[in-house]
């Protein structure tokens, strides 16, 4: 951060912004006060739906994996699927 480029308080928030990964603000959004367990659901499912993606993905479009592969997709599914059933 050069501080010589901040002039207005704005300017300090737009610079932080900058200076957090996606991932730091995933985890700082988790540990807000605020957050709901409603919305920590929604944030699990939203990251299991992810990984399921991406294994189904990866699955379909690479030769020579592991089966190991298949048998996280199918875990993942059944989390998914058990998440479904939560209110």
């Amino acid at each position: 951060m050069n501080l010589s480029d901040i002039n207005s308080p704005v300017d300090l928030v737009l610079e932080n912004e900058k200076q957090v990964s996606p991932f730091q603000k995933v985890i700082q959004a988790l540990s807000h006060k605020d957050i709901t367990p409603q919305d920590q659901l929604v944030i699990c499912k939203a990251i299991v739906h992810r990984l399921v993606n991406f294994h189904e993905y990866v699955i379909d479009n690479k030769e020579g994996l592991s089966p190991q592969w298949c048998v996280d997709l199918q875990t993942l599914t059944f989390i998914e699927k058990m998440l479904a059933t939560v209110e």
